[in-house]
């Protein structure tokens, strides 16, 4: 899993919505950015599921987050963050490994860069098989098709009202 945000519109959480999908662990979590919006969901992540392997710019300690955030002020979800850092280390568990995946990161140290903007990490995937990206999803729905309609459309407002 990319950053684990939510959406500030809606009642969307990722933790619970992997737990609703029968997700109990992630394998993996990347950290890009150290702001508010890339770590909003951090704690009903951890409330609903197992994370085995935070990715993260990992020459920024705790302690140094919340001195770069001083200035802008450390929201909840970052200062949450910064006390679990400690939690999250590398060789508690061995790097994950995905089939038909490479993954590689990248990102500016601390001190030489000061600013959690140029503190972001890039993130470098490779999929070489598509079955190693999404596992197979089924969706079953009765449809009756009509002249010039459109069924892509009639799918994706199903999914946006939530009547699949």
């Amino acid at each position: 899993m990319i950053d684990c945000g939510h959406n500030a519109t809606m009642p969307w959480r990722p933790g619970q919505h992997l737990a609703r999908l029968g997700v109990s662990k992630l394998d993996m979590l990347m950290i890009t950015n150290y702001d508010e919006d890339h770590v909003s969901g951090l704690r009903d992540l951890e409330a609903n599921v197992r994370v085995d392997w935070l990715v993260r710019n990992t020459s920024v300690s705790g302690s140094n987050l919340l001195s770069l955030k001083s200035d802008t002020g450390a929201g909840s979800n970052i200062k949450h963050l910064a006390s679990r850092m400690h939690a999250f280390v590398p060789s508690q568990n061995p790097r994950p490994v995905f089939p038909g995946v490479t993954w590689n990161v990248y990102n500016n140290m601390f001190p030489e860069f000061d600013d959690e903007n140029n503190l972001s990490m890039a993130v470098e995937l490779t999929i070489n098989d598509a079955k190693a990206f999404t596992r197979p999803y089924t969706f079953t729905r009765a449809f009756t098709l009509a002249p010039a309609w459109e069924l892509q459309e009639y799918v994706c407002q199903a999914i946006l009202d939530k009547v699949y």
